[in-house]
């Protein structure tokens, strides 16, 4: 870690990292931004259900002292926003990292609030012929579902969240955990190290939908026409051994594992045993950092296979390289296979895999104008053959048989004294005008110091944002899915916020007024049908790093 690392990124980008974007969608599942328009989130979107959450892998930070991290955003709405994180090292051998995030908002309509917690650690230690590395992660997603407005025509007059909505009594609660833990034995010396590696590991999931209403005026198929309960557990228990081979600049590894898992879903039980070969290789340099990534099943799951690798290299000055090839070729997941609930009855008979290809090209340069003008380009293309896609109760394949999204992005920074000015404009090709042809963001802000010391720096900025037309989509709070089936083309959008902050040494302060766009565009637009445009929100934040 270095010391300018800092809990929220830098004073520059505090009001927007990790933030709640303003959405009126249940769970905020979908919002009017760049990432929820990309290419790769419309692939997740159209592929699995919005309730399967993964955990995303940290990189444990190395730090000599004892480093606490805290960071709190509120805004109206209720919306809040807390991060804190403990990193420390003992005795050059063992380091302990911990972080825990915790999101909540009561929501823009009625019964549409949620809370979202998570926990990760790590505890890793080493030593000449030993090294561990312990993983925990847990998350704890809690959603209110409103089914969006009844209808739109108070929208002008009455405010969003006494408006009635379609579902006055529907949740879901879903938590994960899991638990992984590798070991290595090295036979050989201190600089190039060689031998025995396991893994072990242990994840649990599990979701429960809640809904009471006169069901069988909302689905074809029913269990109970008043109430619902339906949930499943999924547990899997993991082993893994083989053999590693690391030094100064290389690792890698080869292990033939075996995974047990089994699907509890009602009445319906399920279990599996798998055999799975999978191996991995990271190469680092100076200027070069290669990754790869490689997952075979021998048995028990359809053969699925897996790769993915990165590159990226520096020259010059300040200039990169990347490129980052993917594929996997994988079976559905157990829950788009087979599933028993209240609203949803389904088997897939004959279980076919998707492929799912991503390739991405970038280039950056940080050394222009004496490092006062960056440019960066990046170039994407996912493809997805014969996926599984919900179609009014069932995941098939039947369709579409391709989907394919092309993307390209220009980012450009200009720093000019105090006045920075970052502007980002995309061009995205797919198949049915899901996404929109054109995003474009910009970033204007002032920092600068405002004591003779240095130690208080200013920042104070506006931002904008402009979405061309694309196609309006539509939420299933059982199941927690996207369709695309109103043929809605929605118009252009803008909207723009206007944030300002301040920084003494490792405390900093930051205000934001946001998606002031909702006074000018049409409030009834509506992007996720029944969910109209989300009001303007203040929020403000604190962020404060403690190293001991």
């Amino acid at each position: 870690m270095r010391y300018q690392d800092r809990t929220g990124g830098s004073l520059d980008s505090m009001d927007v990292s990790g933030a709640i974007i303003p959405s009126t969608v249940d769970g905020i599942y979908f919002s009017i931004d760049p990432i929820s328009l990309s290419g790769a989130q419309f692939i997740e979107d159209i592929t699995t259900a919005k309730f399967f959450r993964s955990f995303d892998p940290y990189r444990m930070k190395f730090s000599a002292l004892p480093r606490i991290g805290f960071s709190y955003s509120l805004g109206s709405q209720g919306t809040q926003l807390l991060n804190t994180n403990y990193t420390q090292v003992f005795n050059k051998h063992l380091m302990i990292d911990l972080n825990y995030e915790r999101l909540a908002s009561n929501g823009y309509l009625r019964n549409s609030g949620f809370e979202y917690h998570k926990i990760q650690f790590g505890f890793s230690g080493e030593w000449k012929r030993y090294a561990f590395d312990l993983r925990a992660n847990y998350l704890l997603d809690k959603r209110n579902f409103s089914g969006g407005l009844v209808t739109d025509t108070l929208v002008d007059e009455f405010v969003l969240d006494i408006l009635p909505v379609n579902k006055q009594a529907c949740n879901s609660r879903y938590s994960r955990g899991a638990v992984d833990f590798s070991q290595y034995l090295n036979i050989g010396d201190s600089v190039s190290k060689y031998g025995i590696t396991t893994s072990h590991g242990l994840d649990v999931s599990n979701r429960k939908f809640y809904e009471e209403d006169t069901l069988y005026g909302i689905y074809n198929s029913y269990i109970d026409s008043f109430s619902t309960y339906d949930q499943f557990n999924f547990p899997t228990v993991t082993n893994a051994a083989g053999l590693f081979f690391m030094n100064s600049k290389l690792y890698a590894d080869v292990k033939y594992g075996v995974s047990y898992w089994e699907f509890q879903n009602g009445p319906l039980q399920t279990d599996t045993l798998e055999n799975n070969i999978t191996s991995t290789i990271q190469y680092q340099s100076r200027r070069v950092n290669i990754s790869s990534e490689f997952y075979y099943n021998v048995s028990g799951n359809y053969n699925g296979l897996s790769e993915a690798l990165n590159f990226s290299y520096r020259f010059g000055k300040q200039q990169f390289l990347i490129a980052k090839a993917s594929f996997q070729d994988l079976p559905p997941m157990q829950y788009q296979r087979f599933y028993r609930s209240n609203n949803f009855n389904y088997t897939i008979d004959n279980v076919e895999r998707q492929s799912i290809s991503r390739l991405t090209l970038g280039y950056e340069n940080r050394s222009l104008l004496d490092s006062l003008l960056t440019i960066g380009f990046t170039y994407q293309y996912l493809e997805v053959n014969n996926p599984y896609i919900w179609d009014d109760s069932i995941w098939t394949q039947q369709i579409v048989s391709n989907i394919s999204v092309s993307t390209v992005q220009l980012n450009v920074g200009l720093r000019w004294k105090y006045f920075h000015f970052n502007q980002m404009i995309r061009y995205t090709s797919d198949n049915d005008s899901y996404l929109p042809d054109f995003i474009y963001t910009g970033r204007l802000y002032m920092k600068k110091p405002v004591l003779k010391s240095g130690k208080m720096k200013l920042l104070y900025g506006a931002e904008f944002l402009y979405v061309s037309s694309f196609k309006q989509r539509r939420f299933i709070p059982a199941m927690e899915v996207f369709e695309w089936k109103t043929n809605t083309m929605l118009p252009a959008y803008t909207t723009a916020a206007v944030y300002g902050g301040f920084e003494i040494d490792e405390f900093r302060f930051y205000a934001r007024l946001e998606q002031l766009g909702y006074w000018w565009n049409d409030q009834k637009r509506a992007d996720v049908e029944n969910y109209t445009l989300p009001g303007v929100r203040l929020r403000v934040g604190i962020v404060w790093d403690f190293f001991n």
